[in-house]
């Protein structure tokens, strides 16, 4: 809630056409009396300091340009304006108060507000920084070796966000630091993989490269200095001291003189702040005064101030129908958001198929292995826009259909509320029936827990208790805590409740695992710190002991994939990760690992989502939208045109507003911002009209809505206040049950063939939608052509990071080079000639032993890719056949029957029920039920033949041969003894991965589409068991 009520009136400017118009006189009368109020003046002083210097001197009679008075009175009354409307906590001009929910509502508002002061990040990061390099204090300290640090070469390295500051944009540039690879480092690192102290690694030093003291502490230094080294001087992000943190570390009896000084200097900050933190609100100028001198001279710079936080002396009590209400509207906003997708989905999309391709779905590799760009797949490509597909995919035609039924759904609703129109007015209040018509078409399941933040408006406590009241939903998080951590430590009994409801969204038998890391800059820290709720944690970036095996850093951490998303594995332990981050950061902020590890935590599987209007966000106007007691969208306008054009004249500026808030019946008070940074104007003051004028010049995508808490219509209930509560949520339904991968870690490629060996590869670049014309239409020409050249081959699709085909022959080198690449080079050149390829290239062979069952059943593996790949291009021919019937996805989904038959025999259907989520894409299995069913009451070779003829019937007893002998082979381990248990578990490793690479060969390799491939397949398992259960 914010520092004053709404109602309490301020000493206004006079009431005059034009700031420009008033004398120095009335400018300095202004702030004179805005200032009277000590608790404004020290809330300034706090969130703005060199306002606060530039108004003390023009009161102090320091001749300033007047300009200068001019915009000091602007940014005055935006905090004046932001201190009585704006409760979104900064500094002194909102804080939080903790709220109960009990049968008896009741409200108690005092003045007796408490201070949490902190030193600002911005300053503890330069603090650190200069500290490390002083030798008297780098001798004190521990280092361990950054987790990200990789070896590249004579060269060690590790990626780094570089953003400008803490509004740098989603996708900042990523850049390197490079340290050459010398003896003497090499020594370090490795010595420093866990924590030791400086000393030790300055002996080893001394002692293996006969350097001088000085010089090795040189060398520790430096690799501090760039980041390769971490040191125990930094403050971890769960520390809620930071300064304390540091005064710890410094504090060794035997430092030196200026080590002890710097002490001193530091305990007399520390005493300051609490000085200043004992004060009461408005009589804390002259103390944070001090505080901020001694901040500046122990460290000067540009972020020497304070980082304040406030408690409001509150003691809220709501009816339990206002958390149902709120729980309500953000159930309804999860239904019929458009897309529940984060917003990096497309990109982790993408990625995710990437990672599929390569390693399969039961492969665990190592964070740092995976994120290199040489080992593994680099960083995912976040500049990836929300809603593009990977190359070569296709939007999904349900999800097209409902797109355009919402559309069309919003347009009448909009239409509905327009001026003019038979039943036009000012809102619009959704059904059960319009809810229903907006929800999307599949449920997905929601996110474990979540945080809606509202605002309740009502008259009074009295009608709280009558359930005459409303909630209007301004946003929330993705999972419990997000927006409630950095405020934790100044409400701690909210602690132990809060983190009930996150562990209790988290999937069973999963490990909860709280994420932290240090932002890409030091002041973005002042908002992500928060507590340890988990007992054990990922730090990334941070210096950390194990911990006895509670602390994980990046290099402990191994990832998986499987079609619903990413996920971590703690490598020494083989437990399943969720990870949990307990704050709103920006991803831009994070560095790239913990960017990643972000994506894929617990909160980030589903997004939260506020009310959108789609493509007609467009329109002039839009209406209010409400669904029972709550809104979930204010009315908003849009400024016209004649606006845009006169944005940089005030003078045509304000008579085209004037218009455009009559032609479009604009009221008098309105909200004016994006996000949380919103300003409410009273539109009927002059001043008010040149603060829009000035925001609109500076975002001209700022929004312009209806306030609904202006007065005490909506804020008399809490004597005036405005405020926003935020509740924790959980969902309805136990998340669903993890099963523990029993795959080990799959090690990347390392046996390679490269272009003269035994393998030929080509790479045939052409669009996705020409593949199955070059595999049905043309391959098969070339293919006669190597018939005696070759003995196996093989053919995927592949779409990173163009789509292209990627064809593989197994021969002698001789007939490889000698006869199978002319024939190639013939064909591939013919491709490009009619316009069905764009190029073509020969690459090294690598294959995927460990994904396949070990390097003594790829040769198995190998004959059944082959045996499928004939198979995949029969089917392909019969979808070009005019009489053939079939849905490709039907015939795609009983093939991977078929393979699933040859690997798991008899027990087929219940490998396929286990392994397939009965939910996933039912609507795609229930579309085609009727032609399943009929398909399943024929005898298998019969049904084969219905599909297919002879032809598909051969070929799918040919790939069954294979898979036969390499179901013999994965029965024994690479020293050629049995183990069952562990045959099994391979076995179902490799059938996995047969599916996945046998629906890319027959439809591609879009998500979506093997998920409805599984399903129907799974579909077809429940109706064959259910057959054989009744005996049919």
């Amino acid at each position: 809630m914010p520092l004053l009520p709404r109602r309490r009136k301020y000493p206004a400017l006079p009431e005059i056409a034009d700031i420009a118009d008033s004398t120095d006189d009335e400018l300095l009368a202004f702030i004179r009396d805005a200032l009277a109020h000590e608790a404004v003046r020290e809330a300034v002083a706090v969130s703005a300091p060199s306002l606060a210097d530039l108004l003390d001197r023009v009161l102090d009679g320091t001749p300033v340009r007047r300009t200068q008075v001019r915009k000091a009175v602007m940014s005055l009354s935006r905090y004046l304006i932001r201190a009585g409307t704006r409760s979104t906590p900064f500094g002194l001009l909102a804080g939080v108060a903790p709220v109960r929910f009990d049968q008896e509502p009741s409200v108690c508002v005092g003045t007796a507000h408490t201070k949490n002061v902190r030193v600002d990040g911005g300053w503890t990061a330069g603090l650190v920084r200069e500290l490390e390099q002083r030798p008297d204090v780098l001798r004190l300290l521990r280092v361990v070796v950054h987790d990200q640090c990789v070896v590249k070469g004579d060269h060690i390295t590790f990626p780094l966000h570089a953003p400008k500051g803490l509004n740098s944009g989603a996708n900042p540039p990523l850049r390197r630091v490079l340290v050459r690879r010398s003896p003497a480092v090499c020594a370090v690192l490795e010595r420093a993989a866990a924590p030791v102290a400086v000393p030790v690694l300055c002996e080893l030093l001394e002692t293996r490269f006969a350097m001088a003291v000085d010089r090795a502490e040189a060398v520790i230094a430096k690799l501090v200095g760039t980041g390769i080294l971490l040191t125990s001087l930094r403050p971890p992000t769960d520390a809620v001291d930071p300064l304390a943190h540091i005064q710890a570390q410094l504090s060794d009896a035997s430092a030196a003189p200026a080590v002890r000084e710097t002490v001193l200097a530091l305990n007399e900050i520390a005493e300051l702040l609490t000085d200043y933190q004992r004060t009461s609100v408005g009589a804390g100028t002259e103390a944070l005064r001090r505080a901020v001198r001694a901040v500046r001279a122990a460290c000067p710079g540009p972020s020497a101030e304070l980082q304040v936080d406030l408690r409001v002396d509150a003691q809220v009590v709501l009816p339990p129908d206002v958390a149902k209400e709120a729980a309500a509207a953000a159930g309804v906003l999860w239904r019929i958001a458009p897309s529940i997708a984060g917003p990096n989905a497309s990109a982790l999309r993408n990625y995710q198929t990437r990672f599929l391709d390569r390693y399969g779905r039961e492969a665990l590799v190592p964070l740092m292995e995976l994120l290199d760009s040489e080992r593994g797949l680099g960083y995912p490509s976040w500049d990836t826009k929300a809603g593009q597909t990977a190359p070569g995919r296709t939007p999904d035609a349900e999800a097209a259909e409902y797109a355009a039924r919402r559309a069309q759904v919003l347009a009448e609703l909009a239409w509905s509320a327009w001026p003019g129109t038979s039943c036009g007015g000012a809102e619009v209040v959704l059904t059960p029936e319009l809810v229903e018509q907006l929800a999307r078409p599949s449920a997905h399941p929601p996110v474990g827990t979540a945080e809606v933040n509202v605002s309740v408006l009502a008259s009074s406590t009295a009608d709280l208790a009558n359930g005459d009241f409303q909630v209007l939903v301004n946003g929330g998080s993705r999972q419990a805590g997000a927006l409630f951590g950095r405020f934790a430590q100044m409400l701690p009994e909210l602690n132990g409740p809060l983190r009930a409801v996150l562990l209790h969204g988290l999937p069973y038998p999963t490990v909860p695992a709280q994420l932290f890391y240090r932002p890409s800059t030091g002041k973005a820290s002042n908002v992500s710190r928060s507590p340890r709720w988990t007992e054990h944690v990922v730090r990334i970036g941070e210096f950390a002991d194990r911990d006895a095996g509670r602390t994980m850093r990046a290099r402990d951490l191994l990832i998986g994939a499987d079609e619903s998303g990413f996920y971590a594995v703690h490598a020494a332990t083989g437990d399943r990760l969720s990870l949990v981050v307990a704050n709103v950061l920006s991803d831009g902020m994070s560095t790239p690992a913990a960017r990643f590890l972000r994506q894929i935590s617990a909160g980030a599987r589903g997004s939260w989502a506020l009310w959108d209007w789609g493509s007609l966000d467009c329109l002039p106007r839009l209406p209010r939208v409400s669904y029972g007691r709550s809104v979930l969208a204010a009315a908003r306008w849009r400024p016209d045109r004649a606006m845009e054009d006169a944005v940089d004249d005030w003078q045509r500026w304000r008579p085209a507003m004037e218009a455009w808030k009559e032609r479009n019946a604009v009221p008098d008070q309105v909200r004016v911002g994006e996000h949380d940074r919103r300003l409410d104007l009273d539109l009927r003051k002059p001043l008010h009209q040149r603060l829009l004028h000035e925001e609109l010049r500076r975002r001209p995508s700022a929004r312009v809505e209806e306030t609904l808490t202006s007065g005490d219509m909506g804020a008399g209930w809490l004597n005036g206040y405005a405020s926003e509560v935020v509740i924790p949520l959980r969902a309805a339904v136990a998340p669903p049950v993890q099963h523990r991968s029993a795959g080990g870690v799959r090690a990347l490629k390392t046996t390679v063939h490269p272009v003269g060996g035994e393998w030929l590869y080509a790479k045939v670049y052409a669009a996705a939608h020409l593949h199955n014309e070059i595999l049905a239409g043309r391959l098969p020409e070339l293919l006669g052509a190597l018939e005696s050249h070759i003995d196996r081959w093989f053919f995927i699709r592949y779409a990173d990071p163009d789509p292209h085909l990627r064809l593989r022959f197994h021969g002698s080198p001789e007939r490889l080079l000698g006869g199978a690449l002319p024939a190639l080079h013939t064909w591939a050149e013919d491709l490009r000639g009619r316009g069905l390829a764009r190029d073509w290239s020969l690459d090294a062979y690598a294959p995927e032993t460990d994904r396949y069952g070990g390097a003594h059943a790829l040769a198995a593996a190998e004959r059944f890719f082959q045996a499928d790949s004939e198979a995949a291009l029969i089917q392909l021919d019969l979808q070009r056949s005019r009489t053939h019937r079939v849905d490709p996805m039907v015939l795609a989904s009983l093939s991977l029957v078929d393979i699933c038959r040859g690997m798991a025999s008899d027990d087929w259907p219940t490998w396929l029920l286990g392994r397939v989520p009965r939910e996933a894409a039912r609507m795609t299995f229930r579309a085609h039920r009727g032609e399943l069913r009929a398909l399943a009451a024929h005898p298998y070779p019969d049904m084969v033949r219905e599909l297919g003829g002879e032809t598909l019937a051969k070929a799918w007893e040919a790939r069954g041969r294979t898979l036969v002998r390499l179901r013999d082979r994965l029965l024994v381990d690479p020293a050629g003894q049995v183990d069952a248990a562990a045959a099994a578990e391979s076995r179902s490793h490799t059938l996995s991965s047969l599916l996945h690479m046998h629906h890319n060969r027959a439809l591609g390799s879009d998500v979506e589409s093997e998920v409805s491939s599984h399903a129907i397949a799974r579909g077809f398992a429940e109706l064959v068991f259910g057959a054989s259960r009744r005996g049919d």
